[in-house]
């Protein structure tokens, strides 16, 4: 394991900087410690770094302040490893971002430097799967069309995140430079690239103050990169990357600090005039224009004798969390329906692992999108529907289906919606099925009105209870031929929102299971050591923390369990939610004994199942309002004859019997937890009989060759 140090110079940071070493120092591969520099903070930023109480990190204060570039020397001076990276003090890394960088570094001495891009946090430390999308999209094109130093010239600040130096190429430039204050990563970065190779690690960095410093900092970036530069041309490519970025300036004046000052000026007024303006126009249209309708329409009710050419519309496909999702598109397929799916992308940012998940035999992605086509798009549209196109952009732009949207949002989300339906209409797809009620069936909805075709949806879970998520749900609902939802508790929930004609389209379905690839061995009644299971992803409404405390007391009264928990964190969603879980892990010091297995594939966790003894899934109700409502992996673990425990919230009571098919406990109640997992392992026979009435209340609700019927009876009936 190569060894690092982490370079990290704070100054008033004290609303980030904790969130920022918890991501460092939950980083895996790479044996780091952190060298961090207090530069006279008048904050708490100092008493943050201190509450850390880690023995990896050091921490030097100062009562002046002396600069970035000369704090970062002083640290740089005080280790001697040979690589040495450096991590905004508001900056949030994602699980192995060092390592990769490391690895570039080490896979040839030609690099001389690893650098990851960033993307902006919310002020609530959140991020949304549109605004990451978009960032992630951006960041490849840019990286595709330009060299990647260019790309920095041209944003800077604004999209770096940590850089691994090699300790040797550091010291050939003399280390940080000191006289480009705030820029002196950057500056350091274009000397070393004169040099060596650099390597575009992608995005793996959150940052939480966003960009509030990008014209401001112009003159010291030019100025870095003019005095790094070589008289070779590399400059002029830089200069192209700017101009692309700042337009309409001759490339003559690129290197005159007049045009900087120009350039700063005009950015000064578009982001302080212009876009205020436009955003306050836009707030007054959604206080007064929500009204606005959809359409006036609706199409009649045709019944037929088969189903028709369905489409499922995701954001992404396959998702290796979403593989109730996979099982039901298969099943359709096996019934006779002529569905296919189209999604945004297959990925964004790091694999999923989901490549093992069932396909239909039709999957079509949406992204890249073609140089023109957007425009072709909106031509067709304005062509065949002018009425209708305008009307559902305006409907658009004066809808929230998001939390803070801006006109820019409301832009690309049209825009999709103007693909999709091209893609509707080129297909001749009869009816677009959206299996999340969250901003994809917002797009789907207008694309249905765009395309002339019908529309559904099903909704889950986030996008009805977490209040970031459930937007526009009566709109989405009254607009849709049939809603479908996955347990009566959600059933009663959405029926409470809308009035009573239309009630009677939403309909309950439950998520179904093959039987036939669940097979349960005959598990040992003494184990020697007994394996306690948990399959979820690593956020907080998984509840894991309880366990790790409920793990911990049943050591200390003399129980040799092993704890296993297989997932993964949903990055950068939930990036919050994995450093707490994984800084509560290493807190309660259970890591003898409660392990990460990572994600897996179904087969890998279908092993996982026929090796454990118990299985447990503590699930509450996140601070935003996130929660399990019917979770896949309960009912796979029953399906397994797996005695499960879990807790009474939401609709999990309709998925286990307590006391008959399984053992339910209040949420955020570790002691419960615990004395429920004894129980289980002090009564071999309860183990037993608990497992085999979950199999067969598995068998009686969740066997997908019945529940898929209802949805063939209902696309047939739409």
């Amino acid at each position: 394991m190569e060894r690092a140090e982490v370079l990290l110079r704070c100054r008033n940071s004290a609303p980030y900087v904790g969130r920022t070493l918890r991501s460092v120092l939950e980083q895996t591969g790479v044996d780091a410690s952190v060298l961090a520099i207090d530069d006279a903070s008048t904050d708490g930023t100092v008493d943050d770094v201190r509450a850390m109480a880690d023995a990896r990190v050091t921490l030097i204060e100062r009562r002046s302040v002396i600069g970035h570039g000369r704090c970062l020397n002083q640290l740089l001076r005080l280790g001697d490893a040979p690589y040495v990276i450096t991590v905004p003090d508001d900056g949030v890394l994602l699980p192995g971002a060092l390592l990769r960088m490391i690895e570039a570094l080490e896979r040839s001495p030609r690099v001389g430097l690893a650098y990851a891009a960033g993307f902006a946090l919310e002020p609530d430390g959140s991020v949304t799967r549109e605004k990451m999308r978009r960032r992630a999209r951006r960041h490849a094109g840019w990286t595709a069309q330009r060299r990647g130093i260019d790309y920095l010239v041209a944003f800077g600040q604004d999209v770096l995140g940590p850089v691994a130096f090699r300790r040797a190429a550091l010291d050939e430039v003399g280390g940080f430079d000191e006289t480009c204050d705030g820029e002196a990563t950057l500056a350091t970065l274009f000397r070393i690239a004169q040099r060596h190779d650099c390597h575009d690690a992608g995005l793996l960095c959150a940052r939480g103050r966003g960009a509030s410093r990008w014209y401001t900092s112009l003159p010291w970036r030019f100025r870095a990169h003019r005095r790094s530069a070589p008289r070779n041309g590399r400059s002029a490519s830089a200069v192209t990357a700017c101009l692309a970025v700042l337009g309409g300036t001759a490339l003559a004046e690129a290197r005159n600090l007049g045009w900087a000052a120009r350039t700063a000026v005009r950015t000064f007024v578009i982001w302080n005039l212009l876009v205020p303006a436009s955003e306050r126009l836009h707030r007054h249209v959604l206080a007064h224009w929500s009204s606005w309708p959809i359409g006036v329409m609706r199409a009649r009710r045709r019944l037929r004798a088969t189903p028709r050419r369905i489409a499922y519309y995701l954001w992404r496909y396959p998702v290796l969390s979403e593989t109730f999702i996979a099982r039901e598109l298969v099943a359709l397929e096996a019934a006779g329906v002529d569905v296919r799916v189209i999604a945004d992308a297959a990925e964004y940012g790091p694999p999923t692992g989901a490549g093992h998940l069932p396909r239909v035999r039709r999957t079509e992605y949406l992204e890249p999108v073609p140089r023109g086509q957007s425009f072709r798009d909106l031509a067709r549209a304005v062509v065949r529907r002018p009425l209708r196109t305008i009307n559902l952009l305006v409907y658009v732009v004066s809808h929230a289906y998001q939390p803070a949207k801006s006109l820019r949002d409301d832009g690309h989300v049209f825009l999709r919606a103007l693909r999709l339906a091209s893609v509707l209409r080129s297909r001749r797809i009869e009816h677009v099925h959206v299996p999340w009620g969250n901003v994809s069936a917002f797009i789907a909805m207008i694309a249905a009105r765009l395309a002339g075709v019908d529309f559904s949806v099903q909704f889950r879970a986030h996008e009805i209870h977490r209040r970031t998520a459930a937007f526009l749900i009566p709109d989405k609902i009254r607009h849709a031929r049939f809603v479908a939802t996955n347990s009566r508790f959600n059933q009663r929930h959405l029926r409470a929102l809308v009035d009573e004609d239309d009630r009677a389209k939403i309909h309950q379905i439950y998520n179904g299971l093959d039987l036939g690839s669940f097979d349960a061995p005959v598990r040992s009644p003494e184990p020697t050591r007994p394996t306690i299971l948990s399959v979820a992803r690593l956020i907080e409404a998984k509840g894991l923390p309880d366990l790790f405390e409920a793990c911990r007391g049943l050591h200390e009264r003399g129980y040799r369990v092993h704890c296993e928990i297989v997932g993964a964190p949903e990055l950068p969603l939930y990036v919050n939610d994995y450093l707490e879980i994984k800084s509560w892990h290493r807190r309660l010091g259970v890591g003898e004994f409660v392990t990460f297995l990572g994600p897996l594939p179904f087969s890998a966790v279908l092993e996982r199942y026929r090796h454990a003894d118990i299985f447990v899934l503590p699930s509450v109700v996140a601070r935003d309002g996130s929660n399990d409502i019917t979770p896949n992996a309960l009912l796979e673990a029953m399906a397994m004859r797996l005695p499960v425990v879990s807790t009474t919230i939401t609709a999990i009571a309709e998925i286990v019997d307590d006391g008959v098919s399984g053992l339910l406990v209040p949420p955020r109640n570790p002691g419960a937890l615990q004395e429920a997992i004894a129980r289980l392992l002090d009564d071999p026979d309860l183990r037993h009989r608990l497992g085999e009435n979950a199999r067969r209340r598995v068998e009686e609700r969740f066997d997908i060759r019945a529940n898929i019927q209802a949805y063939v009876d209902l696309f047939r009936a739409s």
